[in-house]
């Protein structure tokens, strides 16, 4: 142990998700006083991403070209911030492309590019986004399986990326590595981009389209692509639109949903598997506020909050608990309050009105962002926790507390040290076993600690150098109190060994003692808490890997334990097993301890 090199890990936990709208192109919002809960989705093939209503975007699945835009090409089961990227309001995911829209109207880009779909007028992959060449007044963004859309707030839309099959609309098959204007719209209100064709809902309600007209896509009969938009016959009094790989959805004012397209997997929802040229309603909707589409399947939000979803079912993005297709409207189990919705590949996204994210269906690079890559027959709450009130991390494993005093977990367990009586790696966070009330926690390197309300600290994890301060050496898979122990007011954690602050300005110690981190003189172990040899009038605490730190009311600090690299800031490289004072440092108001400084 006296050899441990194990870099000591300082976790801290931002929880997440997301943002979309190239599936569901009316904005959803979700007003609420928490900064951490998502206000938007967004995922159309094996990637996702959702906003924050701080204006932060975040990502996770797969990621082999950059399209999670965290400066990587590794693929992501939980959600990772997006970087450099903030005050956005509007977001949309390609096949391996991603776009994000500032509040200033500009509009950003990462991911694959090979076709220009980023329009920085390059043909190079992004890791990291980079701003739309030539936008601004951006109001709404969309993007294909490769290609982009984007819609300005003087109602025309502007294109860029792959155009073999004339999706840009600016009538011409070239693609464009900088956005062009679509030919002969406007008054636009909303945009999609389909796998290789563009849709535009117009003020007046009515529906246009351009690109391939194969499967009925553009909804009328025609053998040749649409290089320019056309409208699409048969519909009005549209206020939403939404497609899928080969297929399309509107929403009426009226409620009801209507589709046209590919219907090999009853994907149009009328209780039949024939293509439909022209447009045809989803049988059994009404009362719909939002739709969304995957590659083979549709979803709606009825106004009462539910889902409802039908079409290809193989990889259990209906939610329904099942692999078979439906041809006609199916509810999602287990979901209320959605007020938004959108597809992916073969998965599925729902926003709730708390600001937390769910997820069903295929999930082989973690798009369901449960920690997992196993696929969902129903809902799974996407990784995150809500109403947290503070966060922290051990070596392997992290903690969050939350604003009820309970405390949940995830990470390593192989001690225990998550302390919900198991062993078992969590890739999701599990409440913590026998601990409420609860106003601070900590992490040490493989055990875990909670100060309770009413003073008393409460320990589980490894045990084997009597860190857990049980007057044992017994590894504790559920929470146990710590001996001897009242009036803690501060907690803290370090590789074996614990600290704890009292109401009288003391510090006590317990557990691995090589270096003498427990301050009491002695190089012994202990497993029960000892006092901190000539400390008084201490306000803060703190531990590194094996040195410890306090803060006294004079705004001096104090360290003892392991100096090997001159950690304790007395200008030595000797251990003390007594509290020496740090050199120099005068008026200090916080402290905080690394692995080795």
């Amino acid at each position: 142990m006296n050899n441990k090199r194990k870099k000591y890990k300082y976790i801290s936990v931002i929880l997440i998700f997301f943002v979309f709208t190239m599936l569901l192109l009316k904005t959803t919002y979700v007003f609420a006083d928490n900064k951490d809960v998502f206000v938007k989705v967004a995922t159309k093939s094996d990637h996702c991403l959702a906003i924050k209503n701080d204006g932060t975007v975040w990502a996770w699945g797969r990621n082999n070209y950059g399209q999670l835009g965290d400066g990587t090409t590794a693929n992501k089961t939980t959600a990772v911030q997006v970087s450099g990227l903030s005050g956005i309001t509007d977001i949309a995911t390609g096949a391996c492309h991603s776009l994000a829209l500032k509040n200033d109207g500009t509009v950003w880009a990462w991911g694959y590019n090979l076709n220009g779909q980023l329009g920085d007028g390059t043909t190079a992959d992004k890791t990291t986004a980079v701003q739309v060449s030539g936008l601004s007044g951006i109001i709404a963004i969309a993007c294909g399986y490769d290609h982009s859309l984007a819609l300005k707030n003087d109602g025309t839309v502007w294109a860029w990326g792959y155009n073999y099959n004339g999706q840009l609309g600016d009538s011409t098959q070239i693609s464009r590595s900088t956005a062009v204007q679509v030919y002969g719209l406007s008054g636009v209100r909303a945009i999609v981009a389909g796998q290789y064709y563009s849709l535009a809902l117009k003020n007046n309600g009515t529906v246009w389209a351009c690109g391939y007209a194969g499967y009925g896509l553009l909804g009328y009969s025609q053998l040749s692509n649409a290089t320019i938009a056309m409208q699409v016959s048969g519909l009005s009094n549209i206020t939403a639109i939404a497609g899928g790989a080969g297929f399309q959805l509107a929403l009426k004012n009226d409620g009801t949903v209507w589709a046209w397209g590919e219907n090999y997997a009853g994907q149009i929802g009328d209780g039949s598997d024939e293509k439909r040229d022209t447009v045809v309603q989803v049988a059994g909707l009404s009362g719909i506020a939002a739709i969304g589409a995957g590659i083979s399947h549709g979803l709606a939000v009825k106004n009462d909050g539910t889902v409802w979803a039908w079409g290809g079912n193989s990889l259990y993005q209906l939610g329904d608990g099942t692999t078979t297709i439906r041809m006609k409207a199916i509810q999602v189990s287990g979901l209320s309050g959605i007020t938004a919705v959108t597809g992916g590949l073969n998965h599925s996204l729902a926003l709730k009105n708390d600001g937390t994210v769910w997820a069903w269906g295929y999930n082989n690079y973690g798009q369901l962002g449960d920690g997992t890559k196993i696929h969902m027959a129903s809902a799974v709450q996407i990784n995150g926790l809500s109403g947290i009130a503070a966060v922290c991390g051990g070596d392997e494993h992290s903690l969050a507390l939350q604003n009820n005093g309970t405390v949940w977990a995830w990470g390593n367990n192989s001690g225990g040290q998550l302390g919900d009586g198991s062993a078992i790696i969590r890739t999701r966070a599990v409440q913590c076993n026998n601990l409420s009330g609860i106003a601070a926690i900590a992490g040490g390197e493989e055990h875990s600690l909670a100060l309770k309300n009413d003073g008393t600290v409460w320990a589980w994890g490894y045990n084997n150098y009597g860190q857990l301060g049980d007057g044992t050496t017994t590894t504790r898979k559920i929470a146990v109190q710590v001996n001897n122990l009242s009036g803690i007011v501060a907690i803290a954690g370090g590789s074996d060994y614990s600290l704890a602050l009292k109401n009288d300005g003391t510090v006590w110690a317990w557990g691995y003692n090589n270096s003498g981190q427990l301050g009491d003189g002695t190089t012994t172990n202990r497993s029960t808490a000892v006092k901190v040899n000539g400390l008084s009038g201490i306000t803060a605490i703190t531990c590194g890997s094996y040195q410890s730190l306090a803060l006294k009311n004079d705004g001096t600090v104090w360290a003892w334990g392991k100096n090997n690299y001159g950690q304790l800031g007395d200008g030595t490289t000797t251990d003390k097993k007594n509290a020496v004072q740090v050199s120099v440092l005068s008026g200090i108001t916080a402290i905080k301890a690394g692995c080795y400084h």
